[in-house]
């Protein structure tokens, strides 16, 4: 992908429609903490495919990230700190989802971040817990447009 292209509003709104269908079906599930991860890396490996080959890891680490992340909170014990919560499964899901662009992205490192910024965001109880797909998906896909750029 060319640098200095104009940005891929194309990419960027599937990228938010398959979160927030992921989102949408995978918390229509219980337990949310393995279903909602799978579901959502299902459905933004379909985004990814076409653009890095063998990204099928891309499922696998998500929902890895995912459970590790909800694990890890719920063996804290913190269901009053919602942001808390949040921040370890969005960096639990960003990290584990950064193996997997790094090798096609050099610049990788910034999505645990934003994955955690976005997952703090959308889980935190600011918005409709239904809101939470699509808020995660903008802002993960404007970062995911723009790393795209870098593909080696």
């Amino acid at each position: 992908m060319n640098r200095s292209a104009p940005f891929n509003w194309k990419l960027w709104l599937l990228w938010v429609f398959a979160t927030t269908l992921g989102w949408l079906v995978g918390s229509s599930f219980l337990p949310l903490e393995l279903v909602a991860g799978l579901s959502i890396g299902v459905a933004q490996w379909l985004v990814l495919r076409p653009l890095f080959p063998h990204s099928w890891w891309w499922i696998v680490l998500s929902a890895s990230g995912w459970m590790l992340g909800w694990g890890i909170s719920m063996a804290l014990v913190i269901p009053e700190s919602a942001a808390l919560i949040a921040g370890i499964v969005g960096l639990s899901t960003g990290g584990f989802q950064w193996y997997s662009l790094r090798r096609w992205v050099p610049i990788a490192h910034w999505w645990i971040l934003v994955s955690t910024l976005a997952w703090i965001i959308g889980l935190s109880g600011f918005t409709d817990q239904r809101l939470t797909g699509m808020i995660v998906g903008i802002i993960t896909g404007i970062v995911f447009e723009l790393l795209a750029r870098h593909k080696k």
